[in-house]
């Protein structure tokens, strides 16, 4: 299964929905603890078949070499640990669901509830950044992490994630998931009345 990097106004990305199946979705994770996550995550990648076996150590070397400069907790529950890999033939991920939080040492002291890990092939630096960029954005809405939460399978997720970037692709004022701003206003404008 080809993965091809989708231009946008947000630059050259790729689709997360793109990037995962139901067998590369964990919820629940199993893993309590950051780097023990991390390894629950690239296993879940060899188990698919996404990723050779012979790349399981260098993946988790490099994801952890990467978490132990600065963490990927994003904040607001959301972590994406990363990293390249010169032997990948194109970006892989994982989505994995920790309904109980996971201490990964994010930016706003928050226990993490969904983690996005993503490999790919070294050199392909802009894109990486750009799939990376597009995967925070669209985890700035509250109503869709909470949504991945409470789905109940990987098809499920797939289809809620799937609804999400059609509708973060879509005009402003058609989309069915308020971004964060609007939804905060939406929530203001409520509490006053």
């Amino acid at each position: 299964r080809a993965v091809s990097w989708r231009f946008s106004r947000e630059g050259c990305r790729v689709s997360l929905c793109a990037l995962l199946r139901p067998e590369t979705i964990i919820s629940p994770l199993a893993a309590r603890a950051r780097f023990i996550l991390i390894a629950e995550c690239i296993d879940a990648m060899v188990a698919a078949g996404s990723l050779p076996a012979a790349l399981r150590v260098e993946a988790c070397a490099a994801v952890v070499a990467r978490e132990e400069l600065r963490s990927t907790g994003i904040g607001s529950g959301v972590a994406v640990p990363h990293a390249q890999l010169p032997d990948l033939g194109e970006p892989l991920a994982v989505l994995g669901v920790a309904p109980a939080g996971v201490d990964f040492d994010a930016a706003d002291g928050q226990p993490v509830h969904l983690v996005v890990l993503l490999l790919s092939p070294t050199g392909q630096t802009p894109q990486r950044i750009a799939t990376l960029a597009g995967i925070a954005r669209l985890f700035r809405s509250a109503d869709l992490r909470q949504a991945l939460i409470d789905a109940s399978s990987g098809t499920e997720i797939l289809a809620v994630l799937a609804r999400a970037e059609e509708d973060s692709a879509a005009p402003e004022s058609s989309r069915v998931l308020p971004p964060s701003s609007s939804l905060r206003a939406a929530r203001a404008e409520e509490r006053r009345r």
